[in-house]
């Protein structure tokens, strides 16, 4: 049993004042809880401070209230992490979903790319990489020339007439 449930031996009167006097948060008091029992904003008969003093003493309220108090921030921590867990899994969700359309798209893209330049240019797969090849490794590099000559990328070029 938690111990801002109602102790065996509290009478319901009493455990109504202190359910009242929990709820008024971390800035309680017992002045604080005839002010709102006085304003109608708690609706309890006692108006007695020397009443809610002896409850207050007899039932331990303070550490009851601390207690309650713990557990409600512990609840409010738990909801935080469960709230974030769920917000990164959406936002995990909406990166994959991004990427994954994206990816498509390039795909897409590559495909289209790859059937233009057959079409412009048709050379076989490893032609075509050894083509992509030297003019990303060569270009610009002493010996390219000689590169270029032992992969007849001129006679390519000089073939599909490309300057």
């Amino acid at each position: 049993m938690a111990s801002w449930e109602r102790l065996e031996h509290e009478p319901q009167k009493a455990y109504g004042y202190f359910m009242a006097y929990r709820s008024l948060g971390l800035g309680r008091s017992l002045t604080g809880l005839l002010q709102a029992i006085r304003d109608n904003t708690v609706l309890l008969p006692e108006k007695n401070l020397s009443t809610l003093k002896r409850y207050f003493a007899q039932f331990d309220w303070q550490s009851r209230a601390k207690a309650w108090d713990d557990f409600q921030a512990e609840l409010r921590l738990e909801i935080e992490i469960i709230e974030s867990a769920r917000h990164h899994r959406e936002q995990s969700s909406q990166f994959r979903d991004t990427f994954n359309h994206l990816g498509k798209k390039q795909v897409a893209l590559g495909n289209k790319m790859l059937s233009e330049s057959e079409r412009l240019l048709p050379i076989s797969p490893s032609e075509s990489c050894a083509l992509a090849k030297a003019a990303t490794t060569l270009i610009g590099m002493p010996g390219a020339d000689a590169w270029a000559k032992s992969l007849a990328i001129d006679k390519l070029l000089e073939e599909y007439g490309i300057d």
